[in-house]
């Protein structure tokens, strides 16, 4: 019998049939006890901000400053738009009906990684990646999170998966929305030409293009900084810090998957796959390889090449298996049994660790919602607030003048703001990565600020007049 019941056209259909939903099922569901979370990272707070605005007006395209927003592309502003107006009809409530919107995206990403498979291999390599995508931590992890990440990562793979089905106009409108989402996508308008040379000319293409990168990161201080948002590039790449990049890649796909990986890479070369799939792992990777890497924090911009790296991971494991059945037929019942054993094992454990992650940093970043409520009952119609953390607040309290206390200051710039701008309330919460590491230990009771509000992380002060007689 060996591998037959997995040969048999039927017997697939049924495979397929129940695992692809149970696979679909499994990824919402770690995800979904998490939709109505407190906690809002600083980049979703802005996104939310600028989507209930855009809801209002279509063409505010303006940040929390007032000014035109141009760090990312809008498409997934404008989505948060048409789920705020939705969600007036539905009330849900706003952050909750955003985070559905990834969970339901990041499912889709699960689907196309099957699609992918199936044409890049057999159905089975498909069911089996798009099974991994869905207990994968860090797909778990920012799958709730309102960002861009999650919807770039399903526009890039739509696109490449109807560039692997000869689908040319919806490939080019998947990538351009991917665009749309985040610059990142821009290398998938490569793809095309790519696929068309000889392994020879796009071997040497890659090497020309990482040691131009890396010449780029090492000289960088000779190439002119240019403006506006190609700016965030010329100082976004630089060498990487290889401990959190060792970290990230293990904690992440785990050393078993990276292992599996590889060897399903080396299968696609061997059998010279060299399609969208192989072509983008690569490509993304290169440049991935040259951005910033800093555990947990920085970790996000891997998710593009995930489901790459878990369907060479699924090839890798069921090649070995068929060589395994081809060579020791008369062990295949055995060899099966512990490979499915192993795989099943495999995804419990990525699944365990996708929920312990999501418990964890549930209890991050929140609060700010209660201390907003708090400064909107106090008399007063003009409410300047300086904080860390301007994106939460002024999301939560959008009538706030909020002035931004950035890392470099020291003491004399923060009470030089104070005065000069007149800032009537001091917010300190102990989230925010850019907060002054002095603010945490200064003495205000001694400076003279008065101690208004107090939760476990944040605290409001009423500064003093600094220019008083």
């Amino acid at each position: 019998m060996g591998l037959n019941i997995l040969k048999e056209k039927h017997s697939q259909k049924k495979i397929i049939q129940i695992i692809l939903p149970t696979c679909l099922i499994l990824g919402i569901g770690i995800k979904f006890c998490f939709i109505f979370q407190e906690s809002l990272w600083p980049d979703e707070a802005l996104y939310l901000f600028m989507g209930r605005n855009l809801a209002a007006d279509l063409a505010n395209l303006t940040g929390i400053n007032g000014k035109l927003f141009y760090h990312n592309p809008p498409l997934l502003m404008y989505l948060l738009s048409l789920v705020y107006r939705l969600n007036q009809m539905a009330g849900l409530g706003f952050e909750p009906a955003a985070r559905l919107l990834i969970v339901l995206t990041a499912a889709g990403i699960s689907v196309v990684t099957y699609y992918i498979g199936k044409k890049h291999a057999d159905p089975v390599t498909g069911l089996i990646a798009a099974t991994l995508v869905a207990v994968c931590p860090l797909t778990n992890w920012i799958g709730v999170r309102v960002l861009t990440d999650i919807p770039v990562t399903f526009f890039i793979y739509l696109a490449v998966c109807f560039l692997m089905y000869d689908r040319k106009t919806a490939f080019f409108l998947a990538a351009a929305c991917a665009v749309a989402t985040k610059y990142t996508a821009l290398p998938l308008f490569f793809l095309p030409l790519l696929i068309k040379l000889k392994p020879r000319n796009w071997a040497l293409l890659y090497a020309a293009l990482f040691l131009i990168l890396l010449l780029f990161v090492l000289n960088k201080e000779l190439v002119p900084e240019p403006s506006g948002w190609l700016a965030l590039l010329y100082h976004f790449f630089k060498i990487p810090n290889f401990s959190h990049t060792i970290k990230e890649m293990t904690f992440f796909p785990s050393i078993s998957l990276l292992g599996l990986a590889v060897i399903g890479f080396i299968f696609a070369i061997r059998e010279k796959k060299y399609d969208a799939l192989f072509h983008w792992v690569i490509l993304f990777g290169l440049f991935r390889f040259f951005l910033p890497w800093f555990m947990f924090r920085m970790s996000r911009y891997s998710l593009p090449v995930f489901p790459g790296i878990y369907l060479f991971a699924a090839l890798g494991f069921f090649k070995s298996l068929q060589i395994i059945a081809s060579k020791w037929p008369q062990y295949i019942r055995s060899v099966a049994v512990c490979c499915g054993a192993a795989l099943s094992f495999l995804l419990f454990f990525q699944a365990v660790k996708s929920v312990d992650l999501l418990t964890h940093t549930q209890k991050t970043f929140i609060g700010f919602e209660a201390a907003c409520d708090f400064l909107k009952t106090l008399p007063g119609k003009e409410m300047s607030v300086a904080t860390a953390s301007p994106r939460q607040m002024k999301y939560f309290g959008s009538e706030f003048e909020v002035h931004d206390i950035q890392k470099k200051y020291g003491t004399e710039d923060f009470l030089e703001m104070i005065n000069k701008r007149r800032i009537k309330f001091i917010c300190i919460d102990l989230w925010s990565p850019h907060l002054p590491r002095w603010c945490r230990n200064y003495d205000y009771r001694s400076s003279g600020f008065e101690l208004i509000y107090q939760s476990q992380y944040i605290y409001i002060f009423r500064p003093p007049r600094l220019d008083a007689p």
